[in-house]
């Protein structure tokens, strides 16, 4: 019986239609994975670069414009890092303080 031409063919036919069913079913899984990957690190992304904006705006405000290295520095914080800076920020007196905070946090 497994040698016959019928059961060939049907065995061949099933075959296709099952790599093409997982095929498309890991296909359209993947994309909808990827726009939620994709999405959830745009939210994250947009949040630290508000976050950011508004970090500058305030030392800018309280310390005079910041130099590149301080802006390199915040630019590499981690989100969890820039949502800590904010709950410190207000305590800081003098750039040099948020430079030492800086400091600590890449030693870390």
């Amino acid at each position: 019986m497994r040698e016959s031409v019928i059961y060939q063919d049907i065995l061949q036919e099933g075959l296709q239609e099952g790599l093409q069913e997982g095929w498309n079913k890991g296909w359209h899984e993947g994309q909808q994975e990827g726009w939620q990957k994709g999405q959830q690190e745009g939210w994250q992304k947009g949040h630290m670069e508000g976050e950011l904006r508004v970090i500058t705006r305030i030392f800018q405000q309280k310390f005079g414009p910041l130099d590149e290295e301080l802006q390199e520095q915040l630019h590499q914080l981690t989100l969890a890092q820039l949502e800590e800076l904010i709950e410190h920020m207000f305590a800081f007196q003098e750039i040099s303080e948020v430079k030492l905070w800086l400091q600590s946090k890449r030693n870390t």
